[in-house]
């Protein structure tokens, strides 16, 4: 398996939803209007749809400054993941998967 490169980004977890600052979005996802979250080996995979009408999750723009918001209660809560948390955490780009890799474990994160 790919170990990921050092942390290229941070992404926010915030009340459930998932935040991506305007060049976290311009360097991984420049383009792309839904992603899908994956858990898969206890991480959290963003990964990008590159068909516009294959589903996912809206990326929506929040500002004038390009950053994003990706709303995602709904994954947290079924993968039973207090959705009150507030954490900043590093975020990986890998190859392997073709998804940006948030630096947690999901199972560290239950309440």
């Amino acid at each position: 398996m790919t170990e990921p490169s050092a942390p290229c980004s941070s992404v926010q977890i915030r009340n459930g939803n998932l935040y991506l600052d305007a060049a976290t979005y311009q360097t991984f996802f420049n383009g792309i209007e839904s992603v899908i979250l994956v858990n898969r080996q206890q991480k959290l995979y963003i990964m990008p749809v590159m068909n516009p009408g294959g589903g996912g999750l809206l990326i929506k723009i929040i500002n004038s400054k390009g950053d994003r918001v990706i709303h995602a209660r709904e994954f947290f809560c079924d993968q039973q993941v207090d959705e009150s948390l507030n954490l900043m955490l590093p975020a990986y780009w890998n190859t392997e998967m073709a998804a940006l890799e948030i630096g947690i474990q999901l199972k560290l994160m239950h309440s």
